[in-house]
């Protein structure tokens, strides 16, 4: 009869509750299709995941293999050598700095007249 006493509760529970508007459905047909379409998902999921690691171990060994071949490629190209000014190019590059400190200093005695003049105009 315990079992029986179950049923009477259960029964009582069911009676007092239903007004909540959710039922409890079982239905093991449906359980079962719903776990299925998981598996199935899981499945395409984890073949997707191996397929996407080996892409990425693939796309990993070929930048290496590609990175190497410029390492080697710079590594075979000498260096350009560094030609040191010669004394007439210096002199050329002194004399044209030398005649353009000469230049400023004439403009800029200039327009400090200029703003003199427009500073005291004549009557």
């Amino acid at each position: 009869m315990k079992s029986g006493a179950r049923l009477g509760i259960v029964l009582t529970v069911a009676l007092l509750t239903s007004g909540c508007g959710y039922r409890i459905v079982r239905n093991n047909d449906v359980i079962a299709k719903k776990l299925v379409a998981d598996s199935a998902s899981i499945a395409s999921l984890q073949q997707e995941l191996a397929a996407l690691t080996l892409r990425s171990r693939a796309d990993s060994i070929r930048l290496a293999n590609e990175l190497a071949i410029q390492a080697a490629a710079a590594a075979a190209v000498p260096p350009a050598p560094v030609a040191a000014a010669s004394d007439s190019l210096l002199k050329a590059r002194t004399a044209e700095i030398t005649a353009l400190k000469d230049q400023l200093t004439k403009v800029s005695a200039e327009l400090d007249r200029i703003k003199r003049r427009l500073a005291n105009p004549r009557p």
